[in-house]
Parts: structure tokens; sequence; C-alpha cells
């Protein structure tokens, strides 16, 4: 893709040769993907607009990590588990600072989302609960 275009004449290839690692590019792309998902939660246009840059460059850096991984050798189980659940985490939150935003711009549309929502996921219980009892 494009980001993996990018991320790799940018970040990755200068860093071939250096002491960095690639856990240290999902540790940096986790500490900036946490500050751009605040920013959000903050609901300023200003600090939604840093939030998004932020985002964007933790984007960079994920896609740039197991490129510098594949590219240096440097490749382990730990690193792709590391990169696997810093990427959960970013993404996860990333939404519930959008949705605090989202909470303090439009309170009344909010709290038809959380009905919605809650409707949904006891829909959902439902029906695991009838799928186990089937294949019981």
């Amino acid at each position: 893709t494009w980001l993996h275009r990018i991320s790799r004449v940018i970040i990755v290839k200068p860093l071939i040769t250096t002491k960095i690692t690639p856990n240290q590019l999902t540790f940096i792309r986790l500490i900036t993907g946490a500050i751009a998902a605040y920013l959000f939660s903050l609901g300023d246009p200003f600090f939604l607009d840093f939030g998004g840059v932020l985002f964007l460059i933790s984007m960079f850096l994920d896609r740039a990590d197991g490129d510098l991984a594949r590219m240096s050798g440097k490749i382990s189980s730990f690193g792709h588990s590391f990169d696997l659940y810093s990427d959960s985490f970013c993404n996860t939150i990333l939404f519930v600072g959008l949705g605090k935003t989202y909470q303090i711009w439009e309170p009344k549309i909010f709290e038809k989302f959380k009905q919605v929502a809650r409707k949904k996921a006891y829909q959902n219980r439902s029906n695991l609960k009838w799928e186990n009892k089937q294949g019981s």
C-alpha cells in the first residue's frame, strides 16, 4: 500500500543499519497512538487536528516496525505479539477517544448510540446462548 511505501522510504531504509529495533518503533507507535487518542478525547478542534497528525505518525510507525523487522532480520515472536497487542490497543482507544468527543459535542446522539449498542450487545449475547444450546 502507499502507507508501506512511504514508511519504507522515510522511516525504514534509514534505520536498517542503526541500533534501533522494530520493538522500539512499536513502543513509539504505542505512545503516539495513546497520546493521539487522549487528544481526540478532549473535544477541542485544535487537539483533534493535532491528534489526527499524531495518529497518522503512529500509523506510519505501525507499518515501519514490521518492515524494519523483515528487512533487518530482527524478527521475533515477542515482537510480533507486541505489535499485535499495540495495534489492537491503539485502535481501540482511538475509538474511545473519538466517542468521548462525540459525547461532548452531541450528548443526545451519544445517548442514542449507547442505547443501540446496548441492544446489539444483548442480541449478540442471546444469539451466543442459543448457539451454545444448539451445539450441546
